[in-house]
């Protein structure tokens, strides 16, 4: 036998808890907008000191990945070139040099999203090295999961794990495109330091001429921290990221 049906709730119940709800939401609302302006002050001062040492971990992170992973591909190219006529030993150290980056692909790919929006962070598969498997994603004989064709964010490009085109021109990337950026973070650090040491260093008794360069480095350090680093991101999508195309 079928259970018995559940009868609907009165109409004045219902206009009763919708008037509930929107009291409520109401409230909520007003105690927000009248939240103490020194408390949204601090906490848009935490916010901005919170930004500011992710940026700068950003930056020496990725000044430290640019040399580490720079100096790793012309080893193993070089190694490459050299061991090749040997039986072919340099296939060998070439997969490897593969192998390394890729780990580097994931590295720098981690790093973007240090710095990057919830709508920017890169969307890694499931297991990068194997299948392709994003979360959300159902199996091929299943229904699509729209919910997951919707998302814009950019997704890993899992065939940087195997021998591929794209691994490749990753190759090119770390060894020549990405220690630029390394290099162009590393200037920028140097350029924050040399200001803030020139500022509230032991020997900070300067001049008006001299206190305007200094403010004025700060200033452009400042811009070039952000500048980098978008260009760092956006270079990070394009070769390691799925082609929006």
């Amino acid at each position: 036998m079928l259970p018995p049906a559940i009868p609907p709730r009165p109409i004045h119940i219902v206009d009763h808890q919708m008037h509930r709800r929107s009291v409520r939401a109401r409230s909520f609302a007003d105690d927000v907008g009248e939240e103490d302006p020194c408390t949204r002050w601090q906490w848009s001062a935490w916010m901005a000191l919170w930004f500011l040492c992710r940026l700068l971990s950003f930056h020496v992170a990725n000044a430290l990945l640019g040399i580490a992973t720079f100096v790793s591909v012309i080893t193993g190219l070089v190694a490459t070139l050299v061991l090749l006529p040997i039986c072919c030993a340099g296939v060998v150290v070439f997969r490897a040099v593969l192998r390394t980056v890729f780990v580097a692909c994931c590295a720098d790919a981690s790093l973007h999203n240090v710095v990057a929006s919830r709508h920017e962070a890169i969307q890694f598969p499931d297991d990068p090295s194997g299948l392709w498997s994003y979360p959300g994603e159902r199996q091929p004989l299943l229904p699509v999961d729209h919910s997951f064709l919707a998302d814009e964010r950019p997704r890993f490009e899992a065939s940087l794990a195997r021998s591929s085109p794209r691994s490749v021109v990753a190759v090119f990337y770390f060894g020549s495109l990405k220690p630029l950026l390394a290099v162009a973070s590393a200037a920028s650090l140097g350029l924050l330091a040399a200001s803030v040491v020139a500022l509230v260093g032991p020997n900070s008794e300067l001049s008006g001429q001299q206190l305007a360069t200094a403010l004025l480095g700060a200033a452009l350090a400042g811009v070039a921290l952000h500048v980098v680093a978008r260009v760092t991101q956006a270079t990070t999508r394009f070769f390691c990221c799925q082609s929006e195309a």
